[in-house]
């Protein structure tokens, strides 16, 4: 039996997607190992920077106006977008462009082990820049605010770098697996 590849890796990053309404603990999500799923083996490289912005744009509208709506009393009707959300998407850009450039042609477990861990310090990084820079969050505008922001985050760093290491290795060794298996084929065909 013969599967398109793009159809495997969508169906794996839709999986994902659907992990990330679970909620299991505070910055456990598999978004990071999905984005540089997605763009380590996506053969038309511009779907792994949109696939992964339409995807936590979509599950942020569901969970911020479900789970996390006590977030935005300020907020009448649907909360369409939030300021954190900017952070959110150029930490995702940069990861998928990090993916992009590294992981092209060349997935391998050391490859992948150090990209996870490098996109879970830029996410890290370029999130709690965010959060420093929110005039909402009180933070000093100095450096040593910035240092505050980055301390104050370090438990979540924790669980994400946990997070991004077991998605990424679920998501890729599944992928994996699923192409090795003498039942299925994936075909490297690209469909227009």
């Amino acid at each position: 039996m013969q599967i398109n590849k793009n159809l495997v890796i969508l169906s794996l990053m839709l999986v994902a997607v659907v992990v990330r309404f679970m909620n299991i603990l505070p910055n456990f999500s598999p978004v990071v190992g999905m984005t540089l799923f997605g763009a380590a083996l996506l053969n038309r490289k511009v779907w792994a920077f949109i696939l992964p912005l339409v995807f936590i744009y979509g599950t942020d509208l569901i969970i911020n106006n479900t789970f996390a709506r006590s977030f935005y009393p300020e907020v009448s009707g649907i909360v369409w977008f939030s300021e954190y959300m900017i952070w959110n998407f150029v930490a995702y850009a940069m990861i998928a462009g990090i993916g992009v450039l590294a992981l092209n042609k060349k997935v391998k477990f050391s490859n992948t082990l150090v990209l996870t861990l490098a996109a879970s310090v830029v996410f890290y990084f370029i999130t709690n820049m965010g959060a420093w820079l929110d005039p909402k969050m009180m933070y000093p505008s100095n450096f040593s605010g910035l240092i505050l922001s980055l301390e104050a985050a370090l438990p979540f760093f924790r669980t994400s770098i946990v997070s991004d290491l077991l998605w990424s290795g679920a998501l890729f060794g599944t992928y994996y697996l699923i192409k090795s298996t003498s039942l299925i084929q994936v075909e490297n065909k690209v469909v227009s």
